[in-house]
């Protein structure tokens, strides 16, 4: 997202904790493809995200080495790249495209936001000040 706009969005179907590292790495492809150059982007799996960040640590799976280590050359790409942990509940935009997808294979939005999750997306950008 770009000051609360979501930049670029794509549906897909997997299925397993290798699904977020997969994930993640066709999310990265589609956003070199796409012409991206800085991205910050964030996950909810936390294991992926520590194997990731950190170049000592690596997985026990092997097939999760392999995408971890595709999605570190990928990173490669980018003049600016940061991957951030995020809780699941400031996540569930992600979560809501992703049982969209299992209807929807294979579609993508460049600049602009997947109505299904319009709502989802101006409500994490703009989080409640309500104490």
């Amino acid at each position: 997202m770009n000051r609360g706009r979501c930049m670029a969005a794509a549906t897909r179907c997997f299925s397993s904790i290798q699904d977020a590292a997969t994930a993640k790495a066709l999310g990265l492809r589609f956003a070199v493809e796409t012409g991206f150059r800085n991205l910050e982007t964030e996950m909810d799996c936390l294991e992926v995200v520590h194997s990731f960040n950190n170049s000592n640590n690596r997985s026990s799976h092997s097939y999760l080495s392999a995408v971890l280590d595709d999605c570190k050359h990928l990173k490669t790409c980018f003049l600016f790249f940061c991957l951030n942990h995020v809780s699941r509940n400031l996540n569930s935009a992600t979560h809501f495209l992703a049982k969209f997808s299992l209807s929807h294979v294979n579609q993508e939005w460049i600049e602009d936001t997947p109505s299904c999750i319009t709502s989802i997306v101006a409500m994490e950008s703009y989080p409640s000040t309500v104490e």
